[in-house]
């Protein structure tokens, strides 16, 4: 009689576990957890005419991607956001990346940015193909990866990728719409629930634009003591474009503002290095004074460089110069030889 019983227990306890098993498979195809993969997200600018001068600068405000079937959302990565300021051309290859999902491919996409080129603010909120990027992922043996391709005008193109592939496959293509932006959208930065203006003294669009799209013919000079040699050099524009000035200077043309300073030199017992980082809106008055000037002078930017004192930094075209303040003034950092 108790064997019987203990197999009547077994008997009830394998029905409830068949039972709890198949509701749970019930509930995990109705909520798609079977659907559900890792995968990333990147934004980039590319132009329609690679041989034009402008090189589709674009400011990236947010994005976001979304799935309405379980409410899931994808946000910008704010480490890579903040690595260059959202700020994309296509002369860099840094893109603005999304944080890694591990959810629902989206079904969605909300976008907002800002062209300096044309000085306009653009908005996109669409539907995505979501069967159409599922059936592509599936096929893939890595994680997939979509693309945001931002063109000129507004156009918008979205791309997938298998994570080693080199090959793209376009989804769809879409029109971001004009709309209404604020200077803060540009220059503000949220950070650990803090905003901070990350352009010091930028009070207009014109201001903030000028600034990263503007280009002037100008020339790296240093002042160093006799002994003393010259080892490397190198600018990083308010776009993030890297000008080693070392190798360079003597064939710069048309450049755009810079932004920072690096600086290397050394006697027969010692390095040094410095770096330089300006304030954004007296460099801009600056080069816009001196580029007033009727000269054939390129505009001249001179290092004064000393051991044991602050740098200084002169900016000058004809009879007129300017001093540039360093917003992070430290003496040199000495190295070993």
């Amino acid at each position: 009689m108790k064997k019987e019983i203990i197999d009547y227990i077994n008997i009830f306890l394998a029905i409830a576990f068949g039972l709890l098993l198949i509701l749970n498979l019930g509930v995990r195809y109705k909520n798609r957890e079977y659907d559900k993969m890792y995968w990333n997200a990147e934004i980039y600018s590319s132009d329609e005419n690679s041989s034009i001068k402008d090189e589709n600068i674009i400011k990236i405000i947010d994005a976001k991607f979304y799935n309405n079937f379980n409410n899931s959302k994808t946000g910008l990565n704010s480490e890579s956001l903040r690595k260059n300021r959202g700020i994309l051309t296509t002369k860099i290859e840094e893109n603005v990346l999304f944080h890694y999902s591990d959810n629902l491919l989206p079904d969605s996409l909300y976008l907002k940015y800002f062209s300096i080129d044309e000085r306009k603010f653009y908005e996109l909120s669409t539907k995505l193909p979501y069967e159409k990027i599922k059936n592509i992922a599936d096929k893939y043996k890595e994680d997939p990866i979509l693309f945001l391709e931002i063109k000129p005008t507004g156009k918008v193109i979205l791309k997938i990728k298998e994570k080693e592939n080199k090959e793209y496959e376009i989804i769809d293509s879409y029109n971001a719409k004009i709309s209404s932006g604020e200077l803060e959208m540009l220059t503000y930065e949220e950070y650990m629930n803090k905003k901070f203006n990350r352009y010091e003294g930028i009070e207009n669009i014109t201001d903030f634009s000028d600034l990263l799209q503007n280009k002037y013919k100008w020339l790296f000079k240093v002042k160093i003591d006799d002994d003393e040699n010259l080892q490397s050099a190198y600018s990083y524009s308010y776009t993030y474009e890297h000008l080693n000035l070392f190798m360079n200077n003597d064939t710069l043309d048309f450049q755009k503002i810079p932004r920072y300073f690096s600086i290397d030199w050394a006697n027969h017992q010692q390095e040094y290095s410095i770096h330089y980082n300006f304030n954004d809106i007296q460099i801009l008055n600056a080069f816009r004074s001196l580029n007033k000037i009727d000269s054939n002078e390129p505009i001249s930017m001179t290092f004064i460089l000393f051991k044991d004192k602050y740098p200084q930094c002169d900016i000058t075209r004809g009879n007129e110069s300017i001093s540039l303040e360093n917003l992070y003034p430290e003496k040199p950092i000495r190295h070993s030889k």
